[in-house]
């Protein structure tokens, strides 16, 4: 922890706040959801869980500005994420959050759950897969305590700033659907003959279409392996090309690619070769029928999940991807799914019976070329969207931590020093543990 800035002091949460974790009241959303629908629309009031609102409810618990800080279910390890924030008027709160009253002669509510959302709570949650924060752990929270003036000029400061980091980051999520978007639009230009409009001179597309199976010289599902029988890469092992090496977007990676034994023979059957289309034919209901075109390093087998295709010399199997990618493809593909519960299934007779639009081959080449320009300039926006969101995702932690430093505002040498702010509430101290108490009795 960095040194203190001159003129605060270390306070806990119990001397600033009183502490109204007594006063929630858990209720089942089966009850919640009974309520609510006894009550008037206008009449409802915000129901608050750990990390904000989860819902509504017909009556309040409480009704005041108050700070909560989640208990468990709350990302307390990842800066980027809140862990605290503010309600105020009439509101519910569930078990999952700590309720905060303020005291506001001491400490500005804004300050105190912005540093909430600061403070490194590793050596103060406990749990592996929940991580959780008990009242004790979080009454042993080191508070940092500015002298009032200045709480105030850094909860301004931080409002202004962060509503504009709030706006970048939005601003920045609105940009993944836009290149998804693109990227389907580019799919269906290619697939129904606009994309290449103007290299035919302006003439009409003579595409055909044939049944796919007309086009396959061959097929074949992969090499079985089970799960016992992979093991990380090492010499002696073959690579094992799997469903989820298959991008759902485009294309395909070749990372942390498990390793198999499998004999010459089985090396001479399964082994991918430039050119070969896999075509997913078993995964959940939303990533079934993923495919792509292998361009990657001689030696890798592929999984009895996928498979193979290699197509007619006229056929170029980029174009393929291309169709099956695209909404035309996606929609022909919906329509042969076969689904359970838990996973579902494109059978290899289902596809080899769909139909193919073919252009000619000439066309096919142009198109292929287009398409992937135009998803190459999407892939470098996309780099870049994501490289942007990772530095703005980094703004509010580091702002944060530069607030609680002591470097976001100037300070003032005639404010009052936190100690001195802090000795006054020492006399206040029993008469507001008598208080809380007859609160929660009540």
């Amino acid at each position: 922890m960095s040194p203190l800035p001159k003129g605060w002091s270390v306070s806990t949460i119990p001397e600033l706040c009183d502490v109204l974790d007594s006063l929630r009241v858990p209720i089942n959303s089966d009850e919640r959801n009974q309520r609510i629908a006894e009550a008037e629309r206008v009449s409802l009031v915000p129901y608050f869980g750990a990390t904000g609102q989860v819902g509504w409810i017909d009556t309040h618990l409480f009704d005041e500005d108050l700070v909560l800080l989640g208990e468990d279910g709350v990302p307390f390890l990842d800066p980027a994420k809140p862990k605290a924030y503010r309600v105020s008027g009439k509101s519910w709160v569930n078990n999952h959050a700590h309720v905060l009253r303020v005291r506001d002669e001491f400490v500005d509510w804004r300050f105190l759950a912005a540093q909430l959302n600061a403070i490194d709570y590793t050596s103060f949650v406990s749990g592996s897969t929940r991580l959780k924060l008990t009242q004790g752990a979080m009454n042993r929270l080191p508070i940092r305590v500015a002298p009032r003036s200045e709480q105030e000029r850094i909860a301004d400061k931080l409002e202004t700033v962060l509503t504009h980091v709030d706006a970048v980051l939005t601003r920045l999520a609105r940009i993944a659907p836009l290149l998804k978007r693109f990227r389907q639009s580019v799919l269906a230009a290619a697939t129904s003959g606009r994309l290449t409009h103007d290299w035919r001179s302006n003439e009409a597309p003579e595409w055909s279409e044939l049944r796919f199976s007309d086009a396959v010289l061959e097929s074949s599902t992969g090499l079985v392996r089970s799960a016992t029988d992979q093991a990380p890469m090492r010499e002696g092992l073959t690579p094992y090309l799997k469903m989820n090496s298959i991008e759902e977007v485009w294309g395909y990676h070749c990372k942390d690619l498990p390793g198999v034994h499998c004999s010459t023979e089985e090396f001479d059957r399964f082994e991918l070769a430039h050119g070969d289309w896999l075509f997913n034919t078993r995964n959940s209901v939303e990533l079934v029928g993923k495919s792509c075109v292998w361009n990657g390093p001689a030696g890798v087998v592929f999984n009895n999940n996928l498979l193979r295709v290699r197509f007619k010399a006229a056929i170029n199997p980029n174009w393929v991807e291309i169709y099956f990618r695209s909404p035309i493809g996606r929609n022909l593909l919906n329509a042969v799914k076969s689904a359970t519960t838990s996973v579902a299934a494109i059978y290899q007779r289902s596809l080899m019976e769909l139909p193919l639009k073919l252009p000619p081959e000439r066309e096919q080449t142009e198109i292929v070329r287009r398409v992937e320009t135009l998803l190459a300039f999407a892939d470098r926006l996309d780099g870049r969207l994501q490289t942007a969101q990772t530095v703005a995702g980094r703004l509010a932690p580091a702002l944060l931590a530069k607030a609680f430093r002591g470097e976001l505002v100037p300070q003032d040498p005639n404010d009052e020093p936190a100690s001195e702010l802090l000795r006054r509430l020492q006399p206040d101290q029993p008469a507001r543990k008598s208080t809380r108490g007859r609160r929660a009795a009540a």
